[in-house]
């Protein structure tokens, strides 16, 4: 399990490079995936090969997530996109054709960030 730092909006993002390492981290912190999880992680590894979501802790805290399956550049860049959502609502950012760039600058970061922490490719800075 890898964390992006998304120091701006004082949030992270878990990013896990397979099902079976979330499932280990789930087991870890003692992380029901049916019971603590927003939208029923079970379901959703037999259904796609990536997803995002809200991890929640027993003490009731809450972590977004990134898990890849099928680790390619357009599951990475679709979940990637799903993070940078949840970070702006959480901090409630307006997201709007009239303020795009928050959402667009905040996946970009999102996905270099994780493209560099999986290895996948070398991400140069211009």
């Amino acid at each position: 399990m890898k964390r992006i730092p998304v120091d701006i909006y004082r949030q992270e993002v878990l990013l896990f490079s397979s099902y079976k390492e979330l499932e280990r981290y789930c087991k870890k912190e003692d992380i029901d995936l049916e019971e603590r999880s927003w939208d029923g992680l079970k379901a959703s590894m037999e259904a796609s090969e990536a997803m995002a979501g809200v991890l929640m802790y027993p003490d009731g805290s809450g972590a977004f997530y990134i898990a890849l399956e099928s680790i390619t550049l357009g599951n990475l860049l679709h979940e990637c996109i799903h993070g940078a959502f949840f970070i702006l609502e959480n901090a409630g950012v307006e997201i709007s054709f009239k303020n795009q760039e928050s959402i667009t600058y905040l996946s970009q970061y999102l996905f270099e960030e994780a493209v560099s922490k999986l290895k996948l490719i070398e991400v140069v800075d211009s």
